[in-house]
This record gives C-alpha cells, sequence and structure tokens, in this order.
C-alpha cells in the first residue's frame, strides 16, 4: 500500500517469510555451547530476521505518520461541517469583538495573536489601526544580545506604523531602560491619551525627556523616583484629567495642575500630601484612596490633614489591604480614613465604595465604629443625597450600617 500523499509503500509488497530456527530452545536450555556447525545456521536467521525488524519499525513510523496526518485531516474536515457563527459575522461587528477584547489581553500580545487565526482575521487586524492602539514597552536587565535589542526596536516600529495616527495607551514597565525603544516611542508622544509608567531603576539612570503631550488625558505613574521626569509630565498635558499615583514621593503632588484633574487615585503616602494643602479637591469628581490603612512599622498612624471642600465629588473609594511585608503594617484604627472624613465636605456625593483586599486569607475585614461614625457625620455635615453604598469585603455592625443609613435619605439596596 502506497501513502497518498508521498507514494511511499507503507506495507510490504511481499508476504513476511518466518525465520524459523529449530531446537532453539532446546540449545539454550543445554549445558554445553553449541558447535560450530551451528555458526552459519544461526548468522543466516540473525540477519534475516534484524532485516525484518527494521522494515517493520520503518512501516511502524511511516503508519504513525499517516494516522498523524489523517487526524489533523479530519479534525479539519469536521471543523469545516461544525456550525461557526462567528464566520458569518460581517467584518464591523467582529472589529467591535476584537475592540472589546484587547483591554483583556495586557502583555499578552492579543493583537498578534489575531493575525495567526485566519486570512481574513489577519487582514482584519492589520488594517485596523484602533487594535494597536496599546503599545506595552517591558524593559529589564540583564542586557540582551544585540540582535535582540534590535528586535524588540522592528517590533516596536512596526507596532506604532500599523497604530497609525490613532490615540495611543502607552504602559512602560522598566528595569532598565532602552533608550532605542524610549525615544522610538517618544515620538509619537503627540498621540498619547493614556500613558502608565513604572519605572524601577538604578541610582544614576535618567529617563529620556519628553514635553509635547497635548492629548494625553490619563497619567499612572505606577513607580518612578525621577521628579524632573514626573514634573515634565504634569505640566505638559493640557489636557489631562485622570490621575492615578502609587509609589511615589508625596512632593510631587506640588506641580499637579489641580484646576484640570477631575478623577485622582492616590495611595497613602500621596494621599497625606494630597491633604496638607487645601484647594486639590475642588475640582475632583472620583476620589479612590488605596492602601489607606497601610503604614510603615516605624510610623505614626496620625498625620496633618487639611480640611476640604470637594464640592464636585460624586464618587468616593476607601481601599484597605493587609501588610504584605515586615515593614509594613495594617493600622486597624484605619486612622486616615477617619481623618479623611473628618476633613471633607462633599454635597455631591453620590457613591461611596469601601472596599478590603486580601489575596492571602480571603477574609473579611471589619473596621471600627469610629469610621462609621465619621461616615456618618460627613453625610449629615454636606447634606449630599447618597445613593450607592458599596461594600466590598467589609462588614459593619448592624448598629454601624443603621448609623449611616440614618444621614442616607435615598440609598440603594447595598
Amino acid at each position: 500500500m502506497l501513502c497518498q500523499k508521498c507514494s511511499t509503500a507503507i506495507l510490504p509488497e511481499q508476504p513476511v517469510q518466518d525465520h524459523f530456527f529449530p531446537n532453539i530452545e532446546q540449545l539454550l536450555r543445554h549445558q554445553y555451547a553449541p558447535s560450530s556447525s551451528y555458526d552459519t545456521q544461526i548468522s543466516h536467521f540473525l540477519q534475516k530476521s534484524e532485516e525484518e525488524l527494521q522494515s517493520c519499525m520503518a512501516q511502524i513510523t511511516l503508519l504513525t505518520q499517516r494516522g498523524d496526518t489523517l487526524r489533523v485531516d479530519v479534525e479539519k474536515a469536521r471543523a469545516l461541517l461544525a456550525p461557526a457563527p462567528i464566520r458569518k459575522l460581517p467584518n464591523e461587528m467582529l472589529l467591535e469583538v476584537f475592540a472589546y477584547l484587547m483591554p483583556q489581553s495586557v502583555f499578552k500580545r492579543g493583537h498578534l495573536a489575531l493575525t495567526q487565526v485566519c486570512q481574513r482575521w489577519r487582514y482584519l487586524a492589520r488594517e485596523t489601526p484602533r487594535l494597536w492602539a496599546y503599545v506595552p514597552i517591558l524593559m529589564k536587565p540583564p542586557p540582551t544580545p544585540t540582535t535582540t535589542t534590535q528586535n524588540l526596536l522592528i517590533n516596536l516600529q512596526q507596532h506604532l506604523q500599523l497604530a497609525g495616527a490613532v490615540p495611543l495607551e502607552i504602559d512602560i514597565r522598566a528595569t532598565s531602560l532602552d533608550d532605542a525603544r524610549l525615544q522610538e516611542v517618544m515620538s509619537r508622544s503627540s498621540q498619547w491619551k493614556t500613558l502608565r509608567v513604572l519605572f524601577k531603576l538604578g541610582s544614576g539612570e535618567l529617563i529620556p525627556r519628553v514635553t509635547h503631550l497635548p492629548s494625553l488625558e490619563t497619567l499612572e505613574i505606577l513607580q518612578c523616583e525621577d521628579m524632573t521626569f514626573m514634573k515634565i509630565l504634569l505640566k505638559s498635558s493640557p489636557r489631562l484629567h485622570t490621575l492615578r499615583l502609587g509609589a511615589v514621593r508625596g512632593d510631587v503632588l506640588a506641580h499637579v495642575p489641580w484646576n484640570q484633574i477631575t478623577k485622582l487615585t492616590v495611595n497613602r503616602r500621596s494621599c497625606v500630601a494630597l491633604f496638607r494643602e487645601p484647594g486639590r479637591c475642588s475640582k475632583l469628581e472620583s476620589l479612590q484612596i488605596a492602601y489607606a490603612n497601610i503604614i510603615q512599622r516605624t510610623s505614626s498612624p496620625h498625620t496633618i490633614i487639611t480640611p476640604q471642600s470637594a464640592t464636585s465629588l460624586r464618587k468616593l473609594a476607601l481601599g484597605f489591604n493587609a501588610a504584605k511585608n515586615s515593614q509594613h503594617v495594617a493600622d486597624s484604627d484605619y486612622t486616615l480614613a477617619v481623618d479623611v472624613m473628618s476633613s471633607l465636605t462633599v454635597p455631591k456625593l453620590g457613591t461611596l465604595e469601601v472596599s478590603y483586599a486580601d489575596s492571602d486569607t480571603k477574609i473579611m475585614t471589619k473596621p471600627p465604629s469610629s469610621l462609621a461614625s465619621k461616615i456618618s457625620e460627613t453625610l449629615h455635615r454636606s447634606g449630599c443625597l447618597l445613593t450607592t453604598l458599596v461594600l466590598n469585603d467589609v462588614t459593619f455592625s448592624d448598629d454601624d450600617i443603621l448609623t449611616i443609613l440614618t444621614h442616607t435619605p435615598s440609598p440603594l439596596p447595598l
């Protein structure tokens, strides 16, 4: 029998002959070695048997390969018969599906995966610039070979070329600097709509400066020690309205254009800096305070908080966490949150969210009654009509809940 693809014989054309050696069992049990008269017969038997064994193994290999090929062909044929509604979707609808899934593919190169499914998907992906709007750049030591560095630069250039002129979401995570790629992406700074940076660099490493950010609306600084770089970002973004600050020095807030910022996310350190100066919350519509209960083990939980009139604030989110290392400890009194609620006036507040995250134990937290009391006082003092109260893995006592709801004239169901 011949293979249909390569015409190779996969079964012997001649019947297999049995190689019989008489008295082999008896000779094996004999106490003496066979006489020399058997040598020729044994050698002939070995030669024929080994030749046939090799032939059988070759046939097994060919049959295995043929079986694998048939298995793949069968699956492909079944796929053609199976209903596949996605093939019937018009291009416009298929692109909307791609655009919806793309933000969930952070650092997984989802746009590249689309180009490898079929010819149609590849064409749609390459001809749709908005699918390439998210630009992740990961830089880390040890230094990569020159060829690898060049390939990364070429890939980035191709990515930006496919993105065309659409607004870009830039995501830079760096523990070392690759100046060529940074300069390449900074050459498109006029297209940046969202910028997310994490620079965990050694001392003396300076980040290249970028001074032209006319389209930047959202800035997220997860970590950075280069104060000059952060100042330039904040001062060069006339359309900036959303700011998220992670592990940064508190004095960076002195350079924030507060008349522009409507959505702000801070952690404990930057929150303390936020409430040291009056007037910084007047334009905010959304304020999220993360890690509000985490303090340095050697630090005092008490801080200086200046009263703030957040007349435009509609959403306030307080986030609490479990301490993750020996240098930090969780403040069981939630002092910062209590102080913040004591200092805020929020006449337009509609949503209050209190959440707790502990990925290790999956337990809930029970804040002290003093926090519930301060929340109630703030609502009463501000005269706001809270419409949504969200508690994520946070449980107050029944009395505390009643205390909050007493000054919440129209809450939605919890």
